[in-house]
């Protein structure tokens, strides 16, 4: 002989009560997966105060799932140490894989061919970056199969502004130096 335990569900109260907390879930996972921020998935493209270049491109750090700077370009115009009245006009692109924490990001970007810093904070109200940057790299001089000194040339700390121009599929910053070089040569 078999013996059945049945419980009797109101059907409709069951349905209400599942729905409810379907919903309820629902709305908790994507308020915990996308979290509210200033910047937008994409390439912001604006100018340092001097008009150079400069740009970034944000997108979602697979490790941490916050936005993070995923690519930067930055010219940048730096007058030399000394007295050759030289100025190195130059221009970088790189990978910071930053991440954007309360709206704002810090990238500190050290390598063999100088260091660029700087600091944004995003606005949510008009799609822009606003901020900081300022950069310092080594030159050849004079330039030549025998050059016979290196100088240091350093750009002043300058504010710097972007707007948001497309979404992440658009073209990726520069990979590389990009050099211009230009100035007095005594």
């Amino acid at each position: 002989m078999k013996l059945f335990l049945t419980k009797h569900l109101n059907p409709a109260r069951s349905t209400s009560s599942s729905l409810r907390r379907l919903v309820a879930a629902a709305a908790l996972t994507a308020a915990l997966a996308s979290p509210a921020a200033a910047q937008v998935v994409g390439t912001y493209i604006g100018n340092a105060a001097d008009g150079s270049y400069f740009s970034v491109t944000v997108g979602v750090d697979s490790n941490t799932s916050l936005y993070e700077i995923v690519g930067a370009s930055v010219n940048f115009t730096a007058p030399c140490k000394g007295t050759t009245g030289y100025v190195l006009n130059s221009g970088w692109g790189f990978d910071p894989e930053t991440d954007i924490t309360n709206d704002a990001v810090t990238v500190n970007y050290d390598f063999n061919y100088g260091s660029i810093a700087f600091t944004l904070t995003f606005d949510n109200s008009n799609n822009t970056v606003a901020g900081s940057v300022s950069t310092i790299a080594p030159t050849l001089y004079q330039v030549g199969v025998k050059p016979k000194k290196a100088l240091i040339c350093t750009s002043n700390k300058q504010a710097v502004s972007a707007s948001f121009t497309g979404s992440a599929n658009a073209a990726p910053p520069s990979r590389g130096p990009i050099v211009y070089l230009r100035g007095a040569h005594s």
